[in-house]
């Protein structure tokens, strides 16, 4: 049998390519005429190479037929095509020229020609060319012809003036009103257009092309219900229009119908590979993933159009997760000598979350060296470079792509996105606006917008937005997020819960929705629906990586940080494009004890995702959190030079100038922070507080805390430094309630934990019971506030002399010493007695390395000291030895290692003096400058306004630390429950030292916090403090210590 087809299956392949060519469908247009393989054909093949931008392929194709036939005039006019594509007039002029010689009833070569004569500037020749035109033929076809020159050159008035003649002059031929109406809808006058058309369809009712203009502007217009009508009409008229209709039916989710239409055309027309490709959606639709695998290999394997069918093939199996298969078929479709452009690009997208971003990069480079406009190849590049901060670029390739493709709602989104990164909040509001109108019918933009909205407070215009997304529209699912999420932001939570609840009943397939919905109940307080909600989610959508990333964070909560990384991981192995996860590992790595592997996890993202402004986050505060506060600070200016609207990076870096006690940068870069949201509000609102509350100035930092948790009312960081303002403002009605808030706000995590939802079960909750334990003392001590200036700190010191077992007015003391410049930096010269040596402590004989690492920076930078590490054993034997028989006593009795430390470290320095520097605390610079101010005990202030203890230097049997052993002891042997912090750490040491300052005694030196951060890193990242090794896990419970 021949293999060779007969000339009647040319004939259909030929139409069906024509038809191909009508829809847009240049791939498959393509395939069709090489398979009919006539020589017009062959040239048409050579007309949708260039369409597809395969110019230098066009080219060879009808120089070979030329070859065959010189005279053939239609290879000429695509050699004139071709030469018009890449700018060179004059050749093209001689090539329309030919043509026309060879083709002398061809009106388009000679109009063509002479719009090269324009393009050249010979103006005159031009006209003249056209008026010859135009006395050559009937007035009505030459006019007509007019306006589709003016309509080629862009030329929209001047087509629409043609049309009107033409029209006019031939009132009976349909097709000269529908040219009219056309020119109407380019110009933006579509009621015009359907006035005229419906004038028309009355006319002429057995003319497919009015129903079918209609339905077009009807489905720009989003009228999917008027788009189905206009199909029905004109598929009446001409059955060829069947799957235009079934395509319709579709996107309104009407599959059953949309189905049998497809099916029926099928059965007519075997070979008809758009059917297919609605089967394909139809049954992707139904959530039947292996029945649209069936439909996209039947296309496939039918080897009709195989090119498309197979990226239809490749995409549906994309769409079943199977994507191994998929990108295996556009490699090879990728490797043909006819390789389409979209293969690179899909194996872009792909690869861009298997190997990185710049595996991703080379397929696009690829993808426009064979099709320099590519417009999605150009989105995709646009994105990639919006991505790492390339904005200059981003911008340049989503220009180049709205070029190829004006009206390119996805490029005009991506030049929004870059708008919002530059604050240009009017630009980026008008382009979302231009793609909303651009494609009605994609409404993932009126989503996106809405959001936008959202983040700035305007519900109306978020909820408005969200209202234009039809029910049936594929995106109604985020739309109806979209509510839930304004619900949320507008404060109500309850409202939220249930609408993200129903949107993940009715669209089980959307993990977002389950995993909002356990989140809403978590901040409710209800841990248990929340994990049933992620239960069914898991259920519904088994293998989405949202469920472990979840997970994770619950197990992080926990402080189980094993656990954790086993649900990261697996996420990780299940989707390794999502960036979360792997920064997530990142931190994990750091809070486990292991730096070097968070850097080098973080150094892998960067290779892979390029220069992203969440790694830097993400690096920054790990660099800050081991005690690297330059490298964090480092990190911070070069991702704000890259990333200069990121809203998170300014608000960090003046985070963490203020934490590093350099204040006057801060302060300077406080103005800079944006606030073109409700949240970057918020955090600069934050941010301004902790400015203030690091000067002592709690009233404005309370002012400006409020103002951030009004703005950012789900963050519990934002209330919990609001309290510690008004606390130290002694606004104890105000903690009081701040902290009630928090506990709500936290009592679905804390659940989790299996901790309290007590507010007194916390830190500033215990210091708040303190602080109110004694309301003679508070009272005291407002008074004493509010005396004058000159005043107040001696007022202040009577009110400790009074209340010595109060830490209210021992803190208090310390802060107005401390704004009233009453703390000298110096009582002298050199080292006021004490030794050079270095103390540290850890339980067991051998440290951790990451506390290894830490204590190595004590030896490494003070060559000058002795280092003693001490264990429990060893501090025991000293106790032992050196200390007397109560503090023994109280050694044995304590409840944890760090209440051991704090006794041990009082015992060991009221005997032999010297450095105490905790486990968790990094040598930055030697320490002598501390030491030479002349003193006998050395410390430094808290931002809660106490002294800490984690550093302490003294001289032997310094008064201060004398006492505090015999008070921590005392403590101690009586069973007193007071938090560590208050019976044996810096609460204690605060009360004897402020006692023993207003007593008189001067023999001490409270550095300034930046002072001594300058040369210390306190309380770094540790393994251990994910344990119950830490003070903090075992805190609370018991009586409190007695009074007087």
């Amino acid at each position: 049998m021949s293999a060779l087809p007969e000339p009647a299956g040319t004939r259909d392949r030929r139409a069906e390519a024509l038809a191909a060519r009508s829809a847009g469908d240049h791939l498959q247009a393509l395939a069709l005429f090489r398979e009919a393989g006539d020589r017009w054909s062959r040239n048409d093949a050579g007309l949708e190479l260039l369409a597809l931008g395969r110019v230098d392929e066009a080219e060879r194709e009808a120089v070979l037929l030329l070859r065959e036939a010189a005279d053939f005039a239609p290879a000429h006019r695509t050699l004139a095509l071709v030469a018009r594509r890449q700018g060179r007039h004059e050749e093209a002029l001689q090539r329309f020229r030919a043509a026309a010689v060879r083709a002398p009833d061809d009106l388009w070569s000679r109009q063509d020609a002479a719009a090269e004569l324009r393009a050249l500037g010979r103006l005159d020749e031009a006209e003249e060319a056209l008026r010859g035109l135009a006395s050559a033929t009937p007035l009505p076809h030459a006019v007509r012809e007019l306006g589709r020159a003016a309509r080629m050159r862009g030329d929209g008035e001047a087509a629409l003036a043609a049309f009107r003649v033409a029209s006019e002059l031939r009132p009976d031929d349909p097709w000269f009103e529908l040219d009219r109406a056309e020119a109407l809808v380019a110009l933006g006058r579509a009621d015009e257009a359907c006035e005229r058309l419906a004038t028309l369809a009355g006319r002429q009712p057995r003319f497919a092309g009015a129903p079918r203009l209609l339905a077009r502007i009807a489905r720009d217009n989003g009228d999917g219900a008027g788009e189905i009508a206009y199909w029905r009409r004109a598929a009446a008229i001409d059955p060829a229009h069947s799957l235009d209709l079934a395509d319709a039916l579709l996107r309104s989710n009407e599959l059953a119908e949309a189905v049998t239409l497809a099916a029926r055309h099928l059965v007519g027309h075997p070979r008809a590979l758009r059917a297919l490709q609605i089967l394909v959606r139809a049954a992707q639709e139904a959530g039947d993933l292996d029945l649209a695998l069936a439909h996209a290999r039947a296309g496939w394997a039918r080897g009709h159009g195989p090119l498309q069918a197979g990226l239809e093939l490749a995409a549906t199996l994309r769409a079943a997760s199977r994507i191994a298969e998929a990108e295996a078929l556009y490699l090879d479709l990728a490797g043909r000598e006819d390789a389409p452009p979209e293969a690179f690009v899909e194996l872009a997208l792909l690869e861009r979350r298997s190997r990185g971003i710049e595996a991703a990069r080379t397929r696009l480079a690829s993808a426009l060296k064979r099709a320099p406009g590519h417009p999605r190849a150009l989105l995709c590049l646009g994105d990639l470079l919006r991505e790492t901060g390339e904005m200059a670029e981003a911008e340049e390739a989503y220009r180049s792509a709205l070029l190829a493709r004006p009206g390119f709602g996805w490029a005009l989104a991506g030049r929004a996105q870059l708008a919002e990164a530059r604050g240009d909040r009017a630009n980026a509001d008008a382009l979302w606006r231009e793609a909303i109108e651009a494609e009605p019918a994609e409404s993932w933009f009126a989503v996106a917008f809405a959001a936008r909205q959202r983040e700035r407070g305007a519900f109306r215009e978020a909820l408005a937005l969200l209202a234009t997304v039809p029910d049936s529209s594929p995106r109604a699912p985020e739309a109806a997020l979209g509510r839930a999420h304004v619900l949320r932001a507008q404060g109500d939570g309850p409202g939220a819960l249930l609408a993200f609840e129903a949107a993940a009943q009715r669209w089980p397939q959307q993990a977002e929705a389950w995993v909002e919905a356990s989140e809403a109940a978590l901040r409710l307080g209800q841990a248990d629906r929340a994990l049933h909600l992620l239960t069914g989610g898991e259920t519904a959508c088994p293998d989405h990586p949202a469920f472990p990333e979840a997970q994770a964070r619950h197990a992080v909560s926990r402080d189980d940080l094993g656990a954790a990384e086993r649900y990261l991981e697996r996420a990780e192995v299940l989707d390794g494009g999502r960036i979360w996860p792997q920064i997530a590992r990142a931190r994990l790595a750091a809070a486990g004890g292991r730096p070097a592997e968070a850097r080098a996890r973080l150094a892998a993202i960067r290779r892979r995702f390029g220069p992203r402004a969440e790694t830097e986050l993400a690096q920054s505060e790990i660099e800050r959190q081991c005690g690297r506060p330059e490298r964090a600070e480092a990190r911070l200016r070069a991702a704000r030079r890259r990333h200069p609207g990121h809203p998170l990076l300014a608000a960090q870096a003046v985070l963490t100038l203020v934490e590093a006690g350099r204040l006057t940068a801060a302060a300077a870069l406080l103005p800079l922070l944006p606030g073109a949201t409700p949240a970057e509000c918020g955090r600069r609102h934050f941010a301004a507080a902790q400015l203030a509350a690091a000067h002592w100035d709690f009233p404005r930092a309370i002012r400006e805390g409020e103002a951030a948790v009004r703005l950012l009312p789900t963050d519990g960081w934002v209330r919990n430094r609001l309290a510690h303002a008004a606390l130290l403002a002694l606004d104890t009605e105000r903690a009081t309630s701040v902290l009630a808030d928090l506990a709500a706000l936290e009592a679905g995590a804390n659940a989790l934990r299996g901790q309290s939802a007590n507010p007194s079960q916390t830190h500033y909750g215990q210091l708040l019971d303190e602080f109110r334990l004694d309301a003679d003392a508070l009272s005291a001590l407002r008074d004493a506030l509010v005396r004058p200036g000159q005043e107040r700190l001696a007022a202040i010191d009577a009110v400790v002399r009074a209340f010595p077992d109060s830490t209210a007015p021992a803190i208090l003391r310390f802060i107005e010493a401390r704004r009233a410049g009453a703390l000298p930096a110096m009582l002298g010269s050199g080292d006021g007695g004490v030794p050079r040596r270095i103390h540290q402590f850890w339980t067991d004989p051998e440290p951790p390395a990451d506390v290894s690492a830490y204590m190595e920076s004590w030896r490494r930078r003070n060559p000058g000291f002795s280092h003693r590490l001490w264990d429990d054993a060893s501090a025991r034997r000293f106790i032992d030895q050196e200390a007397a028989p109560e503090v023994g006593l109280a050694f044995g009795r304590a409840r944890e290692p760090a209440m051991r430390a704090d006794i041990f470290r009082l015992a060991l320095l009221a005997r032999e003096g010297g450095v105490w520097a905790d486990a968790d605390d990094r040598c930055r610079r030697g320490i002598m400058p501390l030491l030479e101010r002349g003193a006998g005990l050395i410390c430094y202030q808290e931002d809660l306004g106490s002294l800490g203890n984690n550093w302490l230097a003294a001289r032997p049997n310094h008064p201060v630390v004398v006492e505090a052993l015999r008070a921590a002891a005392a403590a101690v042997n009586r069973g007193d429950s007071d938090i560590l912090w208050l019976a044996a750490g810096p609460g204690l040491l605060t009360r004897i030292a402020a006692g023993v300052v207003a007593a008189g005694n001067p023999d001490l030196v409270v550095l300034d916090r930046a002072a001594f951060l300058d040369h210390v890193a306190i309380h770094c990242l540790a393994a251990y403090k994910s344990s119950d090794r830490h003070w903090s896990r075992t805190a609370f419970g018991g009586r409190r210590r007695p009074r007087g």
